[in-house]
């Protein structure tokens, strides 16, 4: 007897089940309440229990990692998951991105303070005329300058 090509198969049938209870579970929970006793009472199932449970830890460990590398690892691993996997790959991302926006403004606030403390060192007054930075010559080494009208006043490296 063959197999009747207007009945799904198996595998089809069991495929959109597991789609289904995936989208129960997103509706239900949302990635910081996936704990492993909330869905045990919700599933009644301590292996699904388990299974899902990881979308939290995933949750936690991104939340608080600092590391651009780690988070990166922890965004492939987020790819991989069955519920909440968008969610977790775009909250991975807004980490890097937030981590990237306080090293920029450590170096930025670094810099400025350079600056204004080599000026006072030198009894310089920054001014709009009389400005001061932190420039990369040609040697690629940093140096802070402070430059009157375009035209070197003073410079030390950084």
């Amino acid at each position: 007897m063959s197999h009747d090509p207007s009945k799904k198969s198996f595998r089809e049938t069991t495929a959109e089940e597991y789609q289904a209870l995936f989208e129960r579970v997103e509706e239900a929970f949302d990635p910081e309440e996936m704990t492993r006793d909330r869905l045990m009472d919700w599933l009644r199932n301590s292996t699904l229990a388990d299974m899902f449970a990881v979308t939290k830890e995933l949750y936690d460990q991104i939340e608080a990692t600092n590391d651009v590398k780690e988070l990166k690892e922890l965004k492939k691993e987020a790819r991989s998951l069955k519920v909440h996997s968008a969610i977790l790959v775009e909250k991975a991302d807004e980490r890097i991105e937030e981590i990237q926006i306080e090293e920029r403004e450590k170096l930025i606030t670094g810099g400025t303070t350079e600056v204004i403390d080599f000026a006072e060192t030198r009894d310089i007054e920054l001014t709009d005329q009389i400005i001061g930075r932190v420039e990369t010559w040609k040697d690629n080494r940093k140096r802070i300058v402070v430059r009157e009208k375009g035209r070197l006043k003073a410079w030390r490296f950084a």
